[in-house]
């Protein structure tokens, strides 16, 4: 499963962008939630350099994951994919790591 899952606090209570959820809601368009209300994202990829934060999307804006190409997913007109170079290198690396450490 590679949804986050990050509880959401009142808007006005964070100072410029906000954490990963926050920006995900603001991405997706829909009604800010109920403070305390879980909130889903995936990290989907973006061009070289992107900060993680540009790159944060409601998992329903993410088609696959292969390279970008073309669509309609996006306002730019591409297609989003999930990074899955982040998710190897930031979450299933660093556990895999730490269960090897164990043996």
């Amino acid at each position: 499963d590679f949804i986050f899952h990050h509880e959401v606090r009142p808007q006005e209570e964070y100072r410029g962008v906000g954490p990963l959820a926050a920006q995900a809601v603001r991405r997706s368009g829909a009604a800010w939630p109920s403070p305390g209300e879980r909130f889903a994202f995936v990290v989907a990829q973006g061009p070289p350099g992107s900060r993680l934060a540009d790159v944060a999307v409601p998992p329903r804006d993410v088609v696959g994951g292969s390279p970008l190409g073309t669509g309609e997913n996006d306002p730019s007109g591409a297609l989003l994919f999930l990074d899955v170079e982040y998710y190897l290198a930031r979450q299933i690396a660093p556990a895999v790591q730490r269960l090897s450490g164990l043996a």
